[in-house]
């Protein structure tokens, strides 16, 4: 979450994109052949997914 957070600036946000980082990462369990590339793979996932955010529509200012 202190990842997602510092890269988003938003906890919203960062809390969306932990929940969409954490579901990618559960449907390629089963394509993750190391243990410990879990976690790399997890924060590499976390990073396109906060890119793909930032791309999206304009969001209001809250």
């Amino acid at each position: 979450m202190r990842t997602a957070y510092l890269l988003t600036g938003r906890r919203s946000d960062a809390e969306d994109a932990v929940q969409s980082t954490l579901l990618k990462v559960f449907l390629a369990w089963p394509r993750i052949e190391r243990a410990e590339a879990v976690e790399a793979y997890a924060r590499k996932t976390l990073v396109r997914e906060v890119s793909t955010v930032r791309r999206g529509p304009l969001r209001a200012s809250s």
